[in-house]
């Protein structure tokens, strides 16, 4: 795969019979291995060897539970084994395991607790302490009962190469991972694998980029002599907008940035001034939000606008996201002392 990681397939086989057999093998050969799944029937392969770190959603945020054996005991009340006989009797019908008519979760816990299995729960039919009720119950469903315990077994010995060295991550192809990503707009993931600065076959050939300019930073100025300075000239600018206040304002015209706050002296006509001036253009990433807090004129270019224009179904046109989907890196700072 892309990510360096094997893709593995059988046909005729589920992909919970690959992670069976393969499971299988680290038990035999005494490795521990750690099973990554949001499917609860994996809880069936937990071993001394075998674990599983099950992912779910809890009032919406997501949650991870790592199983073990008595992780197992202690929320079910039975071992590994012994949840596929529950799910015999209980059914499943988002996999279309029948089950036996009429018991529920609790009730097939309570059998395979008390009986210890799906042969010891027929075993036991005539067992005083049964209720005939549910007597009747299990007689009626006894073979849908076995054909389920069968339906939900998972297989381990799906035919797939068992050498554990093989499944070794590979280098991998991390522009066309990085690309992918990029194109399916997963790009809270890019950081997550590293992979935020990888540059993709999209990007600017070499001999058609332009040379890396390094910017100075000062974070004070004379505004009244900055405003005289960028009077004339584009600027790029990205500002901080709360309920029609600008908080913040970043400026650049090209060779130097200044960062300014609300509390610097001047701040709020210096601002007022720059985006009613018509002889500085201003390139910006929230026109909108500009304008709700002082008349804007010559705004000539919206980043924002400029993405949605591009994907109208992209969910964020954050800076930070145009920027990765085109492979734009920050340009370095240096301070003024």
């Amino acid at each position: 795969g892309l990510m360096g990681f094997r893709i593995v397939t059988c046909e005729g086989f589920e992909a919970d019979d690959i992670l069976g057999t393969l499971a299988h093998v680290c038990t035999e050969q005494g490795c521990e291995c750690m099973l990554a799944t949001g499917d609860r029937d994996s809880l069936q392969l937990v071993s001394p060897c075998v674990s599983v770190r099950m992912a779910a959603t809890k009032f919406g945020k997501p949650e991870v539970t790592v199983f073990d054996e008595a992780k197992i005991q202690e929320v079910y009340g039975v071992t590994p084994p012994q949840l596929i006989d529950i799910k015999a009797l209980q059914g499943d019908t988002s996999d279309c395991i029948p089950g036996v008519a009429g018991i529920g979760p609790k009730g097939a816990g309570e059998l395979i607790q008390k009986y210890g299995s799906l042969e010891g729960v027929y075993e036991h039919l005539d067992a005083p302490d049964l209720k005939p009720a549910m007597k009747k119950k299990l007689e009626a469903g006894k073979d849908s009962a076995y054909l389920s315990r069968m339906l939900g077994t998972i297989r381990t010995d799906a035919p797939i190469n068992t050498d554990l060295s093989y499944y070794n991550r590979q280098a991998g192809d991390p522009p066309a991972a990085a690309a992918m990503m990029r194109r399916l707009e997963l790009h809270t993931l890019l950081p997550k694998f590293g992979l935020d600065n990888v540059q993709t076959a999209a990007s600017v050939p070499v001999q058609e980029q332009k040379p890396v300019v390094t910017l100075t930073y000062h974070d004070t100025a004379d505004l009244n002599a900055l405003y005289e300075q960028l009077k004339g000239h584009p600027v790029d600018l990205l500002a901080t907008v709360e309920d029609g206040n600008i908080l913040s304002a970043s400026l650049s015209d090209g060779q130097n940035i200044w960062e300014l706050q609300a509390w610097t002296e001047g701040f709020v006509p210096f601002m007022e001034k720059l985006l009613a001036d018509e002889t500085i253009s201003k390139r910006t990433d929230n026109a909108k939000a500009l304008y709700t807090a002082v008349p804007c004129r010559s705004i000539v270019f919206d980043t924002g606008l400029a993405g949605y224009l591009l994907n109208p179904n992209a969910s964020d046109y954050s800076r930070e996201r145009l920027a990765q989907e085109e492979n734009i890196t920050p340009l370095p700072c240096e301070h003024d002392n």
